[in-house]
């Protein structure tokens, strides 16, 4: 029964419709790929896209906007068709940290699933990857926005973008050419991933743990701290004046406590 289901799926009109357009996304040269090969498309377009596993999954990597506190930054992201496409719209996310949109939540668009009313079966996944750019630049105000973030707050976000790595499709920010990926002057490369990285490193980088569409918070407090970090943190534990006060507080009770003998 499954596999009936699966070859139906594959020979549905939904799938037809994806197969075309990453047909078209391959000839126009906006494919992505993987690792260095990460922006091997040759279009002049700023964003690279592909299709993830069942091809109802897509991630795509795009520059931010000129004369914008995204200039300069490479944001990633992800594209879930539903069983019906086109006839109905898809779920928006982006993957890393952009200060624009809330990492892994789904953005609410007019071409995506929280708008079915003006969905058009015509738009495709490139057309929307190429309308949310266009978008990152306006009021932070829909569903999945992050609102209140500073300038400064979005240029280092961006600068920390250039170094992220997928560990679901294996995208590498630091791949992508600065001729066609710009990094515009004064701005700060940050940290290249090295050699090895894979995804999980570059997540970390990024303060979260990626989990293919969204990524869960690696905060101290649910055990994303290092090794190293965690050694770091007792140390000034310890060493803090509240820690030996108590401390002598408890080793002069039990002092006092103890059983006096005749």
């Amino acid at each position: 029964m499954g596999m009936a289901c699966s070859s139906a799926r594959r020979s549905s009109p939904s799938m037809r419709r994806i197969m075309s357009e990453w047909k078209q996304v391959q000839a126009d040269g906006l494919a992505m790929g993987e690792g260095r090969s990460s922006s091997k498309g040759n279009s002049s377009e700023t964003f690279r896209l592909k299709p993830v596993g069942n091809m109802f999954e897509w991630h795509f990597t795009f520059l931010g906007a000129k004369d914008s506190p995204f200039e300069g930054g490479l944001y990633h992201g992800s594209i879930s068709l539903p069983e019906n496409y086109p006839q109905s719209g898809p779920s928006v996310r982006l993957l890393n940290t952009n200060m624009r949109f809330k990492v892994g939540s789904r953005i609410c668009l007019s071409a995506s699933e929280y708008h079915q009313e003006t969905w058009q079966p015509s738009w495709t996944v490139a057309s929307l990857v190429s309308a949310l750019v266009a978008h990152m630049t306006e009021a932070a105000v829909e569903i999945g926005a992050v609102r209140g973030a500073t300038p400064s707050q979005k240029r280092k976000a961006a600068v920390k973008s250039r170094s992220f790595v997928c560990a679901a499709c294996g995208c590498c920010h630091h791949a992508f050419p600065e001729d066609r990926f710009p990094i515009p002057k004064g701005f700060d490369k940050g940290k290249k991933a090295g050699a090895g990285d894979d995804g999980s490193a570059g997540a970390r980088r990024e303060g979260r743990v990626a989990v293919g569409v969204g990524e869960a918070p690696a905060a101290a407090s649910r055990g994303g701290l290092t090794g190293r970090s965690r050694l770091s943190w007792t140390v000034r534990l310890v060493t803090s004046k509240p820690f030996l006060l108590a401390l002598a507080l408890i080793i002069a009770s039990v002092f006092l406590n103890q059983p006096r003998h005749s």
